[in-house]
C-alpha cells in the first residue's frame, strides 16, 4: 500500500457511514451518485466508480464532501489513470473553486480535524510531484495550499468554531 493511501486511511474513519439522505444534495441529477455512493463505506470505492462521480463534489452535503474526500484522493494515488477526471475536481475543490457555493464549501473545511488538513496538503505534495505541469496548474497548486493554509490557521473557522 501506498504510504500515503496509508496515511489519509488512518485519518479519514470508515464508520459511522452517512447515509445517502445525509451525503447527497436532494437533486434530481444524482441518481448515479446515489447509486454508487449511497451507503457505501468510502474505502470500497473504486478509482473507476470515483471517476463515475467526480460531478460529486458538486452535489454532496458537506458531511457528503467530508465523508468521501479520502475515496477521491486514494483514488487519484492508487490509480491516476483510471480516475482521470477525479484530479480535476479534487484540485478544485481544494483551492475554493467557484462553482462551490460558500456556505455549504465552508461547512465542509469546519469538519476537517488538523491531521485531515495534514494529509490533505500532503496529497497536494503527491499531486505536484507525481506530474508535469504547466504555469496554470501550477498556480492552482499555490491556490490551494494558500487556502489550505488559511484554513489551517483560522481557528474561527476550523472546527465550527
Amino acid at each position: 500500500m501506498h504510504p500515503l493511501v496509508a496515511d489519509i486511511a488512518s485519518c479519514f474513519p470508515v464508520h459511522p457511514i452517512p447515509n445517502a439522505r445525509d451525503a447527497i444534495i436532494d437533486t434530481y441529477m444524482v441518481e448515479h451518485l446515489h447509486k454508487i455512493l449511497g451507503g457505501k463505506p468510502w474505502p470500497n470505492l473504486t478509482p473507476v466508480e470515483c471517476r463515475h462521480c467526480s460531478d460529486g463534489f458538486t452535489f454532496l452535503t458537506p458531511i457528503g464532501l467530508h465523508y468521501y474526500l479520502p475515496a477521491y484522493m486514494t483514488a487519484e494515488v492508487v490509480d491516476a489513470e483510471e480516475a482521470d477526471v477525479v484530479i480535476d475536481s479534487l484540485i478544485g475543490l481544494l483551492q475554493r473553486a467557484r462553482f462551490y457555493r460558500d456556505d455549504r464549501y465552508l461547512d465542509f473545511w469546519r469538519l476537517l480535524t488538523d491531521d485531515q488538513l495534514t494529509v490533505i496538503g500532503r496529497w497536494l505534495d503527491h499531486y505536484e510531484t507525481a506530474y508535469d505541469f504547466n504555469d496554470c496548474t501550477q498556480s492552482e497548486v499555490a491556490t490551494a495550499r494558500t487556502w489550505l493554509k488559511t484554513v489551517s490557521d483560522s481557528p474561527r473557522l476550523q472546527n465550527g468554531g
